[in-house]
């Protein structure tokens, strides 16, 4: 991790009644980037189909991978300009 985001929340959410909000400091923001909507996956098909149909016609961020908290997880925006994270935390598979 550089030095200079240190200091920075990756991931920090906020929980009300059955609704999430997810919120970070970490990445750079600029004009554009400062809301995305994110989708918590119940399996690895939904998040690769979901993955696959948001990014037709946008712009990939970060590939949909395995992460070091033991998720597959994307970031992207959509053909109408809207970014979204996408998160499928596995279960000890």
């Amino acid at each position: 991790m550089p030095e200079e985001k240190l200091e920075k929340i990756m991931h920090w959410e906020l929980k009300i009644k059955d609704q999430i909000l997810y919120f970070s400091d970490y990445a750079e923001v600029v004009e554009g980037n400062m809301v995305f909507l994110n989708i918590n996956c119940e399996s690895e098909e939904e998040i690769i189909n979901i993955y696959e149909k948001l990014s037709e016609g946008g712009k990939i961020y970060m590939e949909l991978q395995d992460t070091f908290w033991g998720a597959k997880f994307a970031t992207l925006i959509d053909k109408y300009g809207i970014n979204w994270s996408l998160n499928y935390q596995k279960t000890g598979e």
